[in-house]
């Protein structure tokens, strides 16, 4: 039961700011498709309505796309909310995994989009790293 669905793209495109664990209100076979990694949370996102936080634009294999409801306690929602307001961060899940009672929970980090020199920049100086051990495995 260690199994992990990740979200790759999320630490490439968004600067990650605070974490928040949620479960996730799912409905028939869907939880079955996800033990069995049949779904895709690379394009997710959350959104705030009513004073609930719900998870957007989730694919399950075969099933029909929905919102789904996430479980946070008020005061979790609360600081969330106050957060978004200004419309400077956003809610990224970047990881489902299972509790150890074997519920499925999601892990959100409130989040920022990195701007396009940003990600330029931090690839170069990836790149030069990468190089810099090549040539210290070649010469020594």
């Amino acid at each position: 039961m260690n199994k992990e669905i990740i979200n790759k793209k999320a630490r490439y495109y968004y600067t990650l700011i605070k974490k928040f664990n949620a479960g996730l209100i799912l409905y028939g076979n869907e939880i079955k498709l996800i033990r069995n990694n049949k779904c895709n949370i690379t394009n997710a996102y959350c959104k705030l309505y009513k004073n609930n936080i719900y998870l957007l634009n989730f694919k399950i294999h075969n099933c029909n796309l929905r919102e789904i409801e996430l479980l946070l306690s008020k005061k979790e929602i609360q600081k969330i909310n106050n957060l978004i307001i200004n419309k400077i961060y956003t809610i990224i899940p970047t990881k489902i995994f299972y509790s150890k009672s074997g519920f499925a929970k999601i892990e959100l980090f409130l989040s920022k989009r990195k701007k396009k020199y940003d990600i330029r920049r931090i690839s170069k100086k990836k790149e030069k790293e990468l190089n810099k051990k090549k040539l210290k495995k070649y010469y020594y």
